[in-house]
């Protein structure tokens, strides 16, 4: 939903900006729109900070080898 693998910090904020606009609570009236929002915001401080992106990326790498096996 957020950002593909590859994506640097560039594409991340224009596709933050484009989410951030079409889930606002103050454009959006459902109920999971301050979820949604405070996910993006999140979201957004792992992958444009270098040390968290590190971390999520290593992170993500050991459960999907937790689920797939050395091999992959």
């Amino acid at each position: 939903m957020f950002s593909d693998v590859n994506d640097d910090v560039s594409a991340i904020k224009k596709k933050y900006h484009k989410l951030t606009r079409k889930y606002h609570p103050d454009r959006d009236d459902s109920p999971e729109a301050r979820e949604i929002i405070h996910r993006i915001n999140m979201a957004k401080a792992v992958l444009c900070d270098a040390d968290s992106r590190q971390l999520y990326d290593i992170s993500r790498y050991n459960s999907n080898q937790q689920i797939f096996g050395d091999d992959q």
